[in-house]
């Protein structure tokens, strides 16, 4: 733990915390696996270097806890949090902070200000890369840097952790605050997988500051392609509702032979993958 005013610039990186070398072992103690309780101002947590993230596993609480009365200016930067007791990241150490959206937004304070978190709006997966779309309502004419990751699970609060650190995205919010982003990581998610992202304020280009609790999750999916042969089970020239009462009609006789996705099955993604072909295309 970090507890004094005078505490202040420090570095905590390359760490595992509440695990092994392997990420496997469950080591974690009943509290925080890092706790800033007091001051603290201008800590760095993780790092943008190779090595220098640290794995926060299995605490019985927080995996990193800001009091009320730490300071602000903790970066937490590259890091794969996952598995503990209640939340990833929280700020003022008493449960989840939603956005200030006043107007202008995120004029709020507490440890690192309360900054705000993204909205993540989409999360797809095609070939090796993953597209991630999302808003950021924060301080005006500011820049941030908005980091993503895959969960294997969303917790309870259904703001996530940050498992596995996907990347990162450059953003500067308008003169009201908004920032919309699509980044396109290369780097592929599990379709299974949940999608989280923080936002931090950087004070110049090579410089972090206030980082914001996890946003909420967003499961990934698969990239909406329509497969080939395209399923057109009526034969007339195009998918439409014949062809969804015809794969309906399948789904409720058992029928294998009638399917989208040619796993010789009906399941979820037969019916996502007809959506994605829906007038779209025509047969030649």
């Amino acid at each position: 733990a970090i507890d004094g005013t005078g505490a202040v610039e420090n570095r905590v990186s390359g760490n595992y915390i509440g695990t092994d070398q392997a990420g496997t072992a469950d080591l974690g103690n009943g509290f925080d696996g890092i706790l800033i309780a007091v001051g603290g101002d201008g800590t760095f947590i993780g790092g943008t270097d190779p090595g220098s993230g640290n794995v926060i596993a299995h605490s019985g609480q927080d995996g990193i806890a800001l009091g009320g009365d730490a300071g602000t200016g903790v970066s937490i930067i590259g890091n794969s949090i996952y598995d503990n007791g209640t939340l990833g990241i929280d700020l003022n150490n008493n449960g989840l902070s939603e956005n200030d959206l006043g107007s202008p937004p995120d004029q709020d304070t507490g440890a690192n200000n309360l900054q705000n978190f993204p909205v993540l709006s989409s999360a797809t997966v095609q070939g090796g890369e993953t597209h991630i779309t999302g808003t950021l309502e924060s301080l005006p004419e500011s820049d941030f840097r908005i980091e993503f990751f895959a969960n294997s699970q969303c917790d309870g609060t259904n703001h996530g952790e940050g498992e596995r650190f996907l990347g990162f995205e450059l953003v500067s919010t308008d003169s009201l605050g908004a920032a919309n982003f699509a980044a396109t990581l290369p780097v592929a998610a599990s379709t299974e997988a949940f999608i989280t992202a923080t936002a931090t304020l950087r004070d110049t280009p090579n410089s972090h500051a206030d980082t914001s609790e996890f946003s909420m999750c967003l499961p990934v999916v698969a990239d909406c392609l329509c497969p080939s042969p395209i399923p057109d089970f009526v034969v007339n020239g195009r998918v439409d509702g014949a062809d969804l009462m015809a794969l309906l009609q399948a789904l409720h006789d058992g029928e294998p032979a009638i399917n989208v996705s040619g796993d010789a099955r009906i399941t979820a993604q037969d019916f996502f993958q007809f959506a994605c072909c829906w007038y779209d295309t025509e047969m030649p």
